[in-house]
């Protein structure tokens, strides 16, 4: 947030007096949608696998396996890149005021890159049994909250859709990874990462039971991140 009083600014400070190679990078989170809000009747239905695989050799099976939940399959339409493209001087991320790479790449980013797509792939995934919260997958963007609206209601499914928190950016500091020399300062640092995804993205038990492991972006792992523009 550029406040010099913030703790994870002192954090930062603190490891490059100590002589530690910092980095700056993004990365971004899409809006949250009402469940109730949005029309699932002509979206594709995905549904959970037929034999699902652990994602750890620690374990030989899937728990809730017979209680798996839908996913469901929309697009972008033009007029959603033309919303993009009409208010990217109000992206703070597509700026690239931050250099490096994302997890996922912004919508934004998307558009500009994939100028010859007509559309992208938008998933509808429940964040879990008892939440009333879709998580839009492929629709992460920094755009204000009048803007993310009126892109949210230009797709397919989603006209009538509530936002009940908007998607936003970050921008974090991370050590190199090559700097990660001791045992100790390597359990540290995973350790302080954790504790603050937890109050960053307070949603540990989002359901991914629609895909495999191998091509699942509903269990995800970020880096660590520190709030930023």
């Amino acid at each position: 947030m550029g406040d010099t009083a913030s703790p994870t600014t002192g954090l930062s400070a603190s490891l490059r007096s100590a002589g530690f190679a910092l980095g700056r990078l993004k990365t971004g989170t899409p809006a949250r949608l009402l469940k109730s809000s949005i029309n699932f009747a002509d979206l594709e239905e995905q549904l959970g696998d037929t034999t699902p695989y652990p994602f750890s050799f620690l374990h030989s099976s899937v728990p809730n396996v017979s209680n798996q939940v839908s996913c469901y399959k929309t697009y972008t339409s033009a007029l959603t890149r033309q919303i993009v493209l009409d208010n990217l001087h109000r992206s703070i991320h597509i700026r690239e005021t931050v250099k490096g790479p994302r997890y996922c790449p912004s919508l934004e980013a998307k558009i500009l890159r994939f100028r010859d797509k007509e559309a992208h792939v938008v998933w509808l995934e429940p964040e879990g049994y008892d939440s009333e919260l879709i998580y839009p997958n492929g629709i992460s963007c920094s755009m204000p909250e009048d803007v993310q609206v009126d892109l949210v209601r230009s797709i397919p499914g989603l006209e009538k859709a509530e936002i009940v928190r908007p998607a936003y950016g970050v921008e974090y500091d991370h050590v190199d990874a090559r700097e990660l020399r001791g045992v100790f300062f390597a359990f540290y640092i995973l350790r302080f990462t954790f504790h603050v995804l937890r109050l960053l993205f307070p949603f540990p038990h989002r359901i991914a039971s629609h895909r495999t492991a191998s091509h699942c972006p509903a269990l995800r792992s970020v880096s660590s991140v520190t709030p930023g523009s």
